[in-house]
């Protein structure tokens, strides 16, 4: 009887022990997948950044006019000569909804280059995409003529749901343009 019980114990340990091997390897899964979504999510967000800044930089360049058409805090429109053949072209970057998504708050950053040029979108899942304008004296400005840098603040997140939290990435950066 005594042998009885101890195979009956040592089957209870062995099964704890397999157990808690499993739930290990699913929780290490987990990780794995959450981190490798948030490293893609942070090299897709680097190669639009280096888009981005470098538009930003070079806002102004080649125009004819004033730099800016319109700038928003989530919109902006200026000139710039993409193509360097001495004519600026307006750009633009916006938010555009993303329908069909299960969270309301998830948009694509568009970049559009109007006239004849490409229109893409440059990122989906941006939770925010935030723009402010400083003149020469640091302060913050609305009037297009007077500004001299740009504050850009760009977060995404993942529509894929991990260990109860969606893996995101963030970007933020304070752009002088060399033309204003």
């Amino acid at each position: 009887m005594v042998a009885f019980l101890d195979l009956i114990g040592s089957a209870v340990i062995r099964g704890g022990i397999v157990l808690i091997l499993l739930r290990l390897t699913l929780s290490m899964q987990e990780v794995l997948y959450e981190r490798t979504e948030k490293a893609a999510m942070e090299r897709n967000l680097s190669a639009i950044t280096e888009v981005l800044s470098y538009d930003l930089r070079h806002v102004g360049l080649n125009a004819s006019t004033g730099p800016f058409s319109t700038a928003d805090t989530s919109y902006i429109r200026f000139y710039i000569d993409l193509d360097n053949n001495g004519t600026a072209e307006q750009l633009e970057y916006d938010l555009d909804y993303i329908s069909g998504t299960s969270n309301p708050n998830l948009y694509a950053l568009r970049r559009n280059v109007l006239g004849p040029g490409q229109n893409w979108y440059m990122a989906k899942n941006v939770t925010q995409f935030r723009l402010r304008y400083y003149d020469s004296l640091g302060v913050e400005t609305t009037n297009l003529s007077r500004i001299r840098s740009i504050f850009v603040v760009l977060r995404m997140r993942s529509d894929k749901f991990f260990n109860g939290r969606y893996p995101s990435a963030g970007w933020q950066s304070h752009i002088f343009p060399q033309n204003l």
